[in-house]
């Protein structure tokens, strides 16, 4: 199994508005390095990180402009993300 190194969070900080960087961190302790991929809601994100559900999404959308989430969208399933681990 993968080890995610700590450093990683700290790679990111300076480049993430607060809210942001919240949902990151919410993301990372979510995700499963096994499966490589995360299912989870708006609201349940909405819920862990205290940010409206619009905050939230701006959030999700500035993580996969910078390339760091990749969303992947099923009909009828909830939304996955790929959290993608730079070298």
């Amino acid at each position: 199994m993968a080890v995610l190194d700590p450093v990683y969070l700290l790679k990111y900080a300076p480049i993430l508005d607060s809210s942001t960087y919240k949902v990151f961190v919410v993301l990372l302790s979510i995700y499963s390095l096994s499966d490589n991929e995360l299912t989870t809601s708006l609201s349940d994100l909405k819920l862990k990180t205290s940010l409206s559900v619009s905050t939230v999404r701006r959030s999700l959308d500035s993580l996969e402009a910078l390339g760091i989430l990749e969303t992947s969208y099923t009909i009828g399933v909830s939304k996955k993300y790929k959290l993608v681990f730079g070298e």
